[in-house]
């Protein structure tokens, strides 16, 4: 047998392994960073909330949001954006650039945002509104199938291969530290 031959096969796979290892990590890096673009719109959107928003308080009174009040202009306004941001980010992912773990916290964290006041007040009133451009086009069509499937629904298609080298999923190393490193640090 012809060693030679032999190396430069082995060569050849390890260098297209290589190759096709960061096709698909420059896709994840795109993936983290448009993650991290809505992120921090995220944060800025629940800094303009008043603190009674951001703080579960049961027993407290809370004034429904009137957007023609000259006071709760700017509350409804976050309350806007925020909305504007999840449809955004639900559009995203959609589009694949949300990866499958992200993507369960963001829709459990807008399922839970549309339960609350204030945003729940501002949902409900635009909700069943119409595109301003397009009469019979629903707005936040997207949060609406959120809505309707409790926080369970996926707008990615793509079956778990294609997710896989989309960069949607974690590599087989995370999958295997993750099953075999207990949550305090020992092995299974």
């Amino acid at each position: 047998m012809d060693y030679t031959l032999l190396g430069a096969i082995i060569a050849f796979v390890v260098f297209i392994g290589g190759i096709l290892h960061r096709s698909v990590e420059g896709r994840r890096e795109a993936v983290r960073q448009s993650e991290q673009f809505y992120l921090q719109h995220y944060w800025e959107v629940l800094k303009s909330l008043p603190p009674a928003a951001l703080l579960d308080t049961p027993n407290e009174e809370k004034p429904p949001v009137d957007p023609d009040d000259s006071n709760q202009v700017d509350l409804y306004r976050a309350c806007a954006l925020y909305l504007r941001l999840s449809e955004d980010e639900c559009e995203l992912r959609r589009r694949s650039g949300v990866s499958d773990q992200t993507w369960k916290k963001w829709v459990l964290g807008m399922r839970h945002q549309l339960a609350r006041w204030p945003v729940r007040d501002v949902w409900w009133q635009v909700r069943d509104s119409s595109h301003p451009d397009i009469p019979l086009k629903p707005q936040f069509e997207y949060l609406r199938q959120v809505e309707a499937h409790n926080g369970r629904y996926d707008f990615c298609e793509m079956n778990v291969l294609r997710r896989a080298w989309h960069g949607l999923r974690p590599g087989w190393w995370w999958r295997w530290w993750r099953h075999s490193v207990r949550w305090d640090g020992s092995e299974r």
